[in-house]
């Protein structure tokens, strides 16, 4: 198959003339790939087109009309089967949507649909024209697609812990409004600048100036402007400062406005593929996120590990789950609604069943649809007493050491009901149930696969969503818990009773009607990264991976029986966060899983905890620091006495330290290290620096330490045990 970018025609016609003479070229990239068109008009009714491509195509002769009244341009033939443009253009799912010359501009508007779906608009004028009754010739050429900024351009990023965002908003050709937001801020309207087209450099010439307002708001912190640099390719603004008068900070604003990112042509082929099927019952979208990659990215989303079927017969076999088909609630000749909705079945637990969740860029998918589930299971099963999400980060680093890495969908259950999880919502208290439980999810918001739409999250593999790795997982509250949910020990939701799993249609369905959503896994092949709403069935693309979600519904749409799905990559993704797929597709109905309808949901006090109520052995952290490596070591030498090293900028190496350790705050206190000839007060004084607190926590059996050096910077770093963990549970 050829792999296309993107088609078009390409007409113009010759200024303020009544009708088009000539030859006429225009250029424009779609999708991140350059199409060239050449126009040449013959006579009144004839014209040469040209395309050079990812497509190419060369069609002599190509008779048109022209209403002059409308300037609406008609190619009578290229309907037509056998027609050259019809033909090349049909082969990608391809046609001509409408064809308009503007007389007064010299230009011709064309708008086609290519891939079946995608729709392109591009403007393309006149290459000479002559001035009657003038000895003057003007000559001109199209420019480069954006070679100006215009519009809002706006970024963010992460300095030394805290977040800086910047807006440029483009008033007219020198003049910007620039506002930054974060430990310093500034508003300044109406700055001058220039461009330089060639090399994309814009200059502020009145910011270095005292009186202007950039000026004066950067020095005031050590500050100046670098240089500022326009990349028309991608349409973005590069922004380079000195702060503090030695750190330098970049950022880059992109264009606020609906963007079309470069699309890997593999992508190209399958969405082609998508479109090409014959009752296709779903949408597609071009996908910003995944655009110039191949097929396959969701991979590191898909957790499932293994045979989610089999281990379900397992844990039958073992006694842990019993088959719902084999209680005295399933009836074979149930009667069934064609439509049922959990959140519209039970009102008063709406607020939970209808909360999506973000997995981030972690393959924890089965921890998040487990929690999930049982959290709307028990808000069920307790009439609403009882409305409170599970913790999707206890669940996925609790019962697995390595979550992210993947795991299996009855783990969750026998995790919550043998040994409690604890509550917990989205990262830093975003979502419907805000901040304040015991265990968010510590891992950042993402955009996940499909359109980007209003999406405000950084793509995985970004900065500011890198791939995770999983978090060791913790036996006390975030630090922003508060009271009921602030005591990790009182906090635990657990449940008494049999877990149950049905691998029918039937089953299913009476399952979720007597108790609430369940949880199930399903094959996700490449095809579904580009779901964008509609009743999804695999077309194209091979095996991603195994993923977990969270069925609440299901309905009938012209005939076709669908599941009603809710995922856990936002509520930005999909149909508002959900997904509806066809009955038996990928396995999502073998084997489905959860608490039974009659479990007795409890606050469950029992917590596993570590038996060290004082430090002891060695504990080793690093961190990044303005780009360096900073390890530090701590070694217990007795009750009263460590060894501190620490390598990096800033090197400490001090034995026998003097420490005393208050048993019920954790607060280590050095009673040498603030006096001058002390090993570690005169390392650090050399630098501007000094000890600003040690704690021990002795349910993580860390030491956290924070030091401030260069008299201003304050550096966070902790330090974990090396040795193996003795655990103890009391119930």
């Amino acid at each position: 198959m050829i792999r296309i970018g993107a088609l078009f025609l390409a007409f113009a016609a010759t200024a303020m003339a009544a009708s088009p003479s000539g030859t006429y070229k225009g250029s424009k990239s779609v999708l991140g790939q350059s199409v060239d068109a050449t126009i040449v008009i013959v006579d009144d009714s004839h014209m040469n087109l040209e395309i050079e491509g990812p497509i190419s195509l060369k069609c002599d002769g190509e008779q048109y009309t022209l209403d002059a009244s409308s300037g609406a341009v008609t190619l009578p033939t290229a309907g037509n089967g056998g027609d050259c443009i019809h033909d090349a253009l049909a082969a990608h799912g391809g046609s001509i949507k409408s064809i308009k010359y503007d007389s007064s501009a010299d230009s011709i508007d064309v708008s086609v649909t290519v891939l079946n779906f995608l729709n392109v608009d591009i403007t393309l004028d006149h290459q000479s024209t002559q001035l009657r009754g003038s000895s003057v010739l003007m000559t001109y050429a199209p420019s480069d697609v954006e070679a100006s900024p215009s519009g809002t351009y706006s970024g963010s990023k992460t300095v030394l812990g805290q977040t800086v965002s910047a807006t440029i908003a483009i008033v007219d050709d020198s003049h910007m409004n620039l506002d930054v937001e974060g430990p310093i801020s500034l508003k300044c309207s109406d700055e001058q600048y220039t461009l330089d087209a060639s090399s994309g450099a814009v200059t502020l010439p009145t910011a270095g100036n005292a009186g202007d307002c950039i000026h004066d708001a950067l020095a005031a912190h050590g500050g100046s402007i670098k240089s500022i640099k326009y990349d028309s390719s991608a349409d973005s603004i590069d922004v380079s400062i000195t702060v503090l008068n030695f750190l330098n900070v970049d950022i880059t604003l992109t264009h606020s406005g609906l963007k079309v990112y470069p699309v890997h042509p593999e992508r190209l082929d399958q969405l082609f593929e998508i479109t090409s099927t014959e009752d296709l019952l779903w949408r597609v979208s071009v996908d910003n996120r995944f655009s110039s990659q191949a097929p396959g990215a969701s991979k590191v989303l898909c957790g499932v590990k293994g045979s989610w079927k089999q281990a379900i017969e397992d844990a039958v076999a073992r006694g842990e789950v019993e088959r719902f088909e084999d209680s005295e609630h399933y009836l074979e000749d149930a009667n069934i609604p064609t439509d049922f909705d959990s959140a519209t079945n039970w009102p008063n637990c709406a607020k939970i069943i209808g909360d999506i969740r973000d997995q981030s860029a972690c393959g924890c998918c089965w921890a998040f649809a487990g929690a999930e589930a049982a959290s709307d299971r028990m808000c069920i099963a307790t009439d609403g007493k009882m409305m409170t999400p599970i913790s999707a980060q206890d669940v996925c680093f609790g019962s697995n050491f390595d979550g992210c890495d993947g795991g299996m969908i009855d783990t969750p259950w026998e995790y919550i009901k043998s040994t409690g999880a604890v509550s917990g919502g989205q990262y830093q208290g975003t979502g419907p149930f805000g901040k304040g439980l015991c265990q968010d999810f510590s891992l950042p918001h993402c955009h996940h696969h499909g359109p980007q739409g209003n999406d405000p999250y950084p793509a995985e593999g970004t900065t500011g969503c890198p791939n995770q790795s999983s978090p060791r997982h913790k036996t006390t509250c975030d630090s922003a818990a508060t009271a009921p949910h602030n005591n990790f020990k009182s906090d635990q939701y657990t449940y008494s009773g049999s877990t149950q799993t049905a691998g029918s249609v039937s089953a299913i369905q009476q399952m979720i009607m007597k108790g609430g959503p369940v949880e199930t896994a399903f094959t996700v092949y490449t095809d579904f990264e580009n779901y964008a709403g509609g009743i999804y069935h695999h077309v194209s693309g091979s095996m991603a991976g195994g993923h977990a979600v969270k069925i609440v519904g299901w309905g009938e749409e012209n005939g076709v029986k669908y599941w009603k799905v809710a995922n856990s990559w936002n509520p930005y993704w999909g149909e508002e966060g959900y997904f509806r797929i066809r009955y038996g597709e990928g396995g999502i109905d073998d084997q489905v899983i959860g608490a039974a309808h009659d479990a007795s949901w409890s606050q469950d006090s029992s917590i596993v905890e570590e038996v060290a109520a004082s430090p002891s052995g060695t504990y080793k952290g690093s961190k990044s620091v303005l780009g360096q490596t900073v390890s530090g070591e701590v070694d217990i030498v007795d009750d009263t006495h460590m060894n501190l090293d620490i390598e990096g900028p800033i090197s400490i190496k001090c034995p026998g330290e003097q420490y005393t350790l208050d048993a019920s705050s954790g607060a280590v206190t050095l009673p040498n290290a603030g006096n001058a000839g002390d090993c570690i007060h005169d390392a650090l004084a050399a630098h501007g620096g000094k000890i600003n607190s040690i704690k021990y926590d002795s349910s993580a059996d860390s030491i956290a330490i924070d030091v401030t050096v260069l008299s201003f910077l304050h550096v966070s770093m902790d330090l974990t045990h090396q040795g193996g963990y003795i655990f103890v549970e009391f119930i």
